[in-house]
């Protein structure tokens, strides 16, 4: 079984992800990073979609979902983006369960030193956040508000949160 983060950029997946797989003893997965190893010219998430185009990228991005092993006991960071695509929602659930990172877009985009490439105005960034939440509320098994969190902090309440869910059997 693997806990899958989820959430909008920024939200902390990766930073969450190691910290959680670490604590649990578990291996870690980030898809950004597995695109960027797949990548032939070795580029960055963000100069991939500069250079080629979103669809591009979520063409790697889905290249690289479909064919990650049935793994267990491993946490998985997504990209904001990857949950848009159906197809890939429906083989993420068959490796485990969704954790979303909320985290509200004016503190997201306060975390950015700039936009990402294909995000040209804060208003861009609130539509893509109205349109990726509910997929997020609709997936996730659990949902950690991180606002005012440390990462450390955000980890050990989803330990405990699981720790519960297994005292209970759920």
């Amino acid at each position: 079984m693997s806990w899958i983060l989820c959430g909008l950029q920024h939200c902390g997946k990766t930073t969450v992800g190691q910290l959680l797989a670490k604590k649990l003893g578990w291996s870690f997965i980030d898809i950004d990073r597995l695109i960027e190893e797949t990548d032939e010219k070795t580029r960055s998430c963000r100069q991939i979609v500069q250079e080629q185009g979103e669809a591009y990228f979520r063409k790697l991005e889905k290249k690289v979902i479909f064919t990650l092993f049935p793994s267990s006991d491993s946490v998985i960071a997504l990209g904001g983006g990857s949950l848009h695509d159906p197809e890939n929602k429906r083989v993420l659930k068959q490796q485990g369960n969704f954790i979303y990172l909320k985290a509200t877009p004016n503190l997201l985009i306060n975390r950015f030193r700039s936009l990402p490439a294909h995000l040209d105005s804060f208003q861009r960034f609130l539509e893509i956040a109205k349109e990726r939440t509910p997929i997020y509320e609709e997936v996730a098994a659990l949902t950690v508000e991180t606002d005012h969190l440390l990462p450390e902090q955000i980890v050990d309440q989803i330990h405990s949160m699981l720790e519960a869910r297994k005292s209970y059997g759920k």
